[in-house]
């Protein structure tokens, strides 16, 4: 029977017994030293470390130098940095118009100007305009896109688009009225009646006046209406300041003729005070920004319908006076009566939308309300200058011409 072989020793070093209470971790020795024996002690036993998990935050760009730089996944001893916070570089406040519309703006789409201004847009629908602009919606299309200068507005002038009409209605009659006003007050009542009295000069003076500042700011109130805002309602404000102007010029030319001096001369000075108070107050609430709120609206419509109704009074007043006939001669007053008519009738189409009306989109361009209106005033201040050519001739000569009759 073979005899076992006694093992020398024990493989592991021998185990103590641990402590009742915690010991302190021993500390990891980095290996045998070269002094210590090695007779005795066995090679120590590896230590296996735990391997931290790294992560890399994607929303990051990091540079060269740190692309092998890991961060730490969230721990209570690691805790994982916040990601940068973002800045937003917004750059210098844009100072001209908006390159884009928005989306969700409250405001229809805008067209960008063109960078040559002498070259057409192309025209907007009245579903594509601003609240400022809308007006007429019986008016479809045919709208200038906003040009944000006066100087962008002035090629318009010989484009086609809807107030092309009311632009070059007024702006033609303007050169006649002004071209006849300076002859006939520079030489031509001169020539004609040698005899005549100052006041006649500033009569047909004032008349002149009035006629051509209301048609110069109706039509550069059109030509300049698609700058913005805040223009067109400086120079809306200027329109019913000319409209204004040419209700005075008329008013006093009729009472000079009217009335003329001598014993009437304090009635025709007390009439000329009341229209020029009520002018005075129509062109203030007019052109002043405080008066232009909705507030106001009803007193500014109460002006100018007491402005156009004060004539009833120093007319019908010269009537009683010396005859229907007599007045006539005096002071034209078929004319003016005529005048009214064309006034009265300009205002009732534009007021009821007509002819538009009737037919929507076919009248944008051509032959609208506001366009006739236009002519209308031009024909009423024709009429009126003919008027007061009568007079005048009958003043002098006691008779009226057959040129002038137009009968």
């Amino acid at each position: 029977m073979p005899s076992r072989r006694r093992h020398p020793g024990p493989i592991n070093p021998p185990r103590t017994t641990p402590s009742p209470g915690p010991s302190p971790p021993k500390p990891i020795s980095p290996g045998p030293s070269p002094s210590s024996s090695t007779s005795t002690s066995h090679p120590p036993r590896p230590i296996l470390r735990k391997k931290k998990s790294v992560t890399f935050h994607p929303s990051t760009k990091k540079s060269a130098s740190q692309q092998n730089t890991p961060v730490l996944s969230s721990s209570p001893a690691f805790p994982a940095p916040s990601p940068p916070p973002t800045v937003l570089h917004l750059g210098p406040l844009p100072t001209g118009p908006p390159s884009k519309p928005a989306l969700l703006s409250p405001f229809p789409a805008y067209e960008e100007p063109p960078l040559d201004i002498w070259t057409k847009p192309k025209l907007l629908d009245y579903s594509h305009l601003p609240l400022w602009r809308a007006d007429n919606a019986l008016i479809l299309s045919g709208y200038r896109p906003q040009s944000f200068s006066h100087a962008g507005s002035v090629p318009s002038l010989w484009w086609i688009h809807n107030e092309t009409c009311n632009i070059w209605s007024h702006l033609l009659g303007l050169a006649g009225f002004a071209a006849f006003g300076a002859w006939w007050l520079a030489g031509g009542l001169a020539t004609r009646y040698p005899q005549y009295a100052p006041g006649d000069w500033w009569a047909f003076a004032a008349f002149f006046a009035g006629v051509c500042s209301c048609l110069a700011a109706s039509a550069l109130f059109h030509l300049f209406h698609n700058v913005g805002p805040a223009e067109a309602r400086a120079w809306n404000g200027l329109d019913y300041a000319g409209i204004v102007a040419c209700i005075w010029g008329s008013f006093v030319a009729c009472l000079h003729f009217g009335f003329g001096n001598g014993e009437w001369r304090e009635v025709r000075r007390g009439y000329e005070g009341m229209i020029t108070g009520l002018a005075l107050l129509c062109t203030g609430v007019s052109v002043l920004p405080g008066f232009r709120t909705p507030k106001w609206r009803p007193a500014r419509a109460g002006m100018f319908v007491a402005m156009g109704l004060s004539a009833v009074v120093p007319v019908g007043h010269a009537v009683v006076a010396f005859g229907v006939a007599e007045c006539d001669r005096r002071m034209g007053l078929s004319w003016v009566v005529r005048q009214g008519v064309l006034y009265i009738a300009g205002a009732g189409l534009y007021a009821a939308r007509i002819p538009e009306r009737w037919a929507p989109g076919r009248f944008d361009i051509w032959g609208s309300s506001h366009q006739i209106f236009h002519f209308l005033v031009v024909f009423a201040a024709c009429a009126h200058l003919k008027g007061l050519l009568l007079a005048l001739d009958y003043k002098y000569n006691g008779m009226i011409p057959d040129y002038l009759k137009g009968q």
